[in-house]
């Protein structure tokens, strides 16, 4: 498997979260961008979302440029929010929405 990618949906507000993931093998061929953009996509044209999210942590800038592809747009930065590896490390915030 290369990898994963879909949306964690909340029906009654019509918006969803990004999950996606890659094996370190395929890092840098533009699969993660390909599938998340096409996730966006059916997710506005075939769910009907509304607004779709997802944070990366801020010290993997190319899973923000991932998230940017689909037209995601920075929201906001959580300051120390997760502990990964014994330090707290900061997360951002991207949504697109619908008009």
């Amino acid at each position: 498997m290369i990898g994963c990618c879909g949306l964690a949906i909340v029906p009654k507000h019509r918006r969803a979260t990004l999950g996606y993931w890659i094996g370190r093998d395929y890092w840098g061929n533009g699969f993660c961008t390909e599938a998340a953009t096409e996730v966006v996509a059916f997710g506005f044209t075939e769910l009907g979302l509304h607004r779709i999210a997802e944070m990366h942590l801020c010290i993997n800038p190319a899973s923000g440029a991932v998230m940017r592809n689909p037209g995601m747009k920075r929201e906001a930065i959580l300051r120390n929010y997760v502990l990964k590896n014994n330090k707290f490390e900061d997360m951002a915030l991207y949504a697109i929405f619908t008009d």
